[in-house]
């Protein structure tokens, strides 16, 4: 129902959280000033990002099966809290509250948003078309654009070099700043899918290594 959404509400946190001004959030300022330039660079993530993952997960597939089998494992539980949060606490997304102002409508069709920019610009219909196949409008927290990138870092930080880690950093923060230049979530909704990922991960790993101690003590 309407009174269940979260719409303005969260817009308040981001002007606690992240204000630029009285009335001006992150997503207001960037909707203001973007550039075709800025547009392609934050929309690559987003395009890629399914793609990224899936390279990710085979090639530890093959360097590194139990590593292969974390990622996975974050990824899915990661999926099932956000799933959880979507139903328990709905929420709308930047683009809804400035194309509707605070009245939820549970009827409101789907929208690509700042990505309707990189459409026109290569003549295209790639975001349109997919996002408007999205069966849920009001998902906005958290975002999932976010777990990817961070279950391949905290599946990589250790056994790796810190050229591999400051790669993979570069790329959640790449992330999270297209998520809020794109106008699809507020910053709060970033890292609380960053926060699931970190707090998944670290359920598995407690639960991995009391697993090991008792096939030790066993």
């Amino acid at each position: 129902t309407p009174e269940r959404v979260l719409g303005c509400e969260l817009r308040a946190v981001e002007l606690r959280l992240a204000g630029l001004g009285p009335d001006t959030t992150l997503a207001d300022y960037f909707t203001l000033h973007h550039s075709a330039a800025a547009d392609l660079v934050f929309a690559l993530p987003y395009t890629v990002f399914w793609m990224v993952a899936i390279i990710y997960g085979l090639a530890l597939y093959f360097l590194n099966p139990a590593r292969a089998s974390r990622f996975i494992w974050v990824l899915a539980l990661s999926h099932a809290v956000a799933f959880v949060i979507w139903l328990w606490l709905p929420a709308a997304p930047p683009w809804y509250v400035r194309s509707h102002g605070c009245a939820i409508d549970i009827n409101a069709l789907p929208d690509a948003a700042a990505l309707a920019r990189v459409d026109a610009q290569l003549a295209i219909s790639y975001f349109h078309d997919f996002y408007s196949r999205s069966p849920n409008v009001f998902g906005a927290l958290p975002s999932l654009h976010l777990a990817f990138p961070t279950a391949m870092l905290v599946t990589a930080w250790r056994g790796t070099n810190w050229g591999i880690r400051a790669l993979l950093l570069a790329y959640v923060l790449w992330m999270l700043a297209a998520s809020v230049y794109l106008d699809h979530h507020w910053l709060v909704d970033g890292l609380l899918g960053i926060a699931i990922v970190l707090a998944v991960d670290f359920v598995l790993a407690r639960l991995r290594a009391r697993r090991l101690t008792k096939a030790v003590t066993a």
